[in-house]
């Protein structure tokens, strides 16, 4: 389910609740919202008084935003460094990573791998074929 269905049923059902309509019968035939997700709100609004969703849910990374800005300082100064060697080069200040990670905090802050365009070697004026 997309986030803002699940904020618009949060935002309905503190309507009604504030309404007056307590019932979780009869919230479900009003806003045809699922008895399990009334039942869960409705637990969340006795409790805390909000159906905020909580946050902080999930595992913390890896590679910090210090340890980003550490790492955009490695690409800046070499920009032709490796995955493997940058991933070295943070677990020598004391963050063990792979470089499937290395790789993945790239991409979240931005970086794409990539090859230079090539471009056609220079020829002295009137020469058709290379020497």
């Amino acid at each position: 389910m997309t986030a803002n269905k699940l904020n618009s049923q949060r935002q309905t059902l503190v309507h009604f609740w504030n309404n007056g309509v307590r019932s979780q019968k009869e919230l479900h035939k009003i806003t045809n919202i699922p008895l399990s997700t009334i039942k869960y709100n409705i637990q969340k609004l006795k409790k805390t008084g909000d159906v905020a969703h909580r946050r902080g849910n999930g595992c913390s990374k890896k590679i910090g935003s210090d340890k980003s800005r550490e790492l955009e300082q490695y690409i800046r100064e070499d920009s032709s460094l490796s995955l493997r060697t940058l991933a070295i080069k943070l677990s020598k200040n004391g963050v063990k990573v792979s470089r499937v990670t290395v790789g993945a905090r790239l991409k979240e802050l931005g970086y794409k791998n990539g090859l230079p365009n090539g471009t056609p070697m220079l020829r002295r004026q009137g020469e058709l074929n290379g020497p």
